[in-house]
């Protein structure tokens, strides 16, 4: 069993609480044969966006790629800081989708040396999407509310704290 925030090369879903779930091709693929859990999420975004979850991929050059729905929020800045810390040997490159930001961030060497430096970068992602993010909400009319905090994070959740099939998928590793 791995220790929390752990992966090896592939496809994962990392839960904010350190739960790592390996995906055996791709995030789509592993969606669609999880219903219960992708809760009608057919798209590895969309999932991301519902859950909370992030998509991780590390690729066998030791790139390592992160879907994150919000990397402001403290749950997914901590999961983020969490796998850094727990992988970095493994890591040569970061690469950061956030949904809500146009373009991805993408962080080598010096820069993802050490936690500091890369979360530096990431500050600096999240400040870049900020106003564009803004801009768009407003051109087209959005009455949303903002990003999700801690406690909506957890009402949207899909039900997995006890569901045998997510626990399953969670100890084939």
């Amino acid at each position: 069993m791995r220790k929390p925030f752990e992966i090896a090369t592939g496809a994962w879903w990392i839960v904010p609480d350190g739960r790592t779930i390996a995906v055996p091709s791709f995030h789509e693929s592993w969606l669609a044969s999880h219903p219960a859990i992708a809760s009608g999420c057919l798209h590895t975004v969309d999932f991301v966006q519902k859950s909370g979850w992030l998509s991780v991929t590390l690729y066998s050059e030791g790139m390592l790629e992160i879907i994150s729905r919000d990397i402001g929020d403290a749950r997914q800045r901590e999961a983020i800081h969490q796998l850094f810390e727990m992988n970095k040997s493994l890591i040569k490159k970061i690469v950061v989708f956030q949904p809500s930001i146009e373009g991805c961030l993408a962080a080598e060497g010096p820069l993802v040396a050490s936690w500091d430096r890369f979360a530096v970068e990431l500050d600096g992602f999240l400040a870049r999407g900020l106003p564009a993010a803004q801009g768009s909400q407003e051109t087209q009319g959005s009455s949303e509310a903002g990003p999700p905090t801690q406690e909506s994070e957890a009402q949207s959740l899909p039900a997995v704290h006890g569901s045998s099939e997510a626990t399953s998928a969670a100890q084939q590793e």
